[in-house]
């Protein structure tokens, strides 16, 4: 094999991942967060919950009596560091899935409630004495209640 020989082989094969690295990443295209609903939002969060072992894990339709927000999602952690990663995992899932970003979070840390505010949803983790003490169930008893999809 000549030097032209050698060169033209490595660079076909070079040519060849790049195209192949181009149709794998097109093939998966991130969509504007304007395309999906506030529903899957909500399911989205309540899914990642569960999958951090969060207990009563609801999402709450608030868009009728609220003008600020679409979903209430709310869940329990056992204790302070649960809390945390479960308010982690939905915000991580959450901008992995469609891009959207928090405009706020309350309680960091050490916190037995993590407030996160995505805008269409607002995201609460409770410890469960503290979502006892706070009774957003009770308070918006009238929403529409999402259950999770087995």
């Amino acid at each position: 094999m000549t030097n032209i020989e050698s060169t033209i082989e490595n660079t076909t094969a070079s040519i060849k991942v790049i195209v192949e690295e181009d149709v794998a990443e097109a093939m998966y295209v991130k969509k504007d967060p304007r395309d999906y609903t506030t529903e899957e939002f909500a399911r989205t969060a309540m899914q990642a919950a569960l999958d951090k072992k969060a207990t009563d894990v609801i999402a709450l339709g608030v868009a009728p009596f609220l003008c600020v927000t679409d979903y209430f999602v709310l869940a329990t952690g056992a204790n302070e560091r649960q809390v945390a990663a479960i308010a982690d995992e939905i915000e991580d899932r959450l901008v992995e899935a469609y891009h959207l970003k928090t405009i706020g979070r309350e309680g960091k840390g050490t916190s037995p409630w993590v407030l996160l505010d995505f805008g269409d949803i607002v995201v609460h983790v409770f410890q469960a004495d503290t979502r006892e003490e706070y009774r957003l169930d009770k308070l918006w008893s009238e929403a529409k209640r999402l259950k999770v999809e087995e």
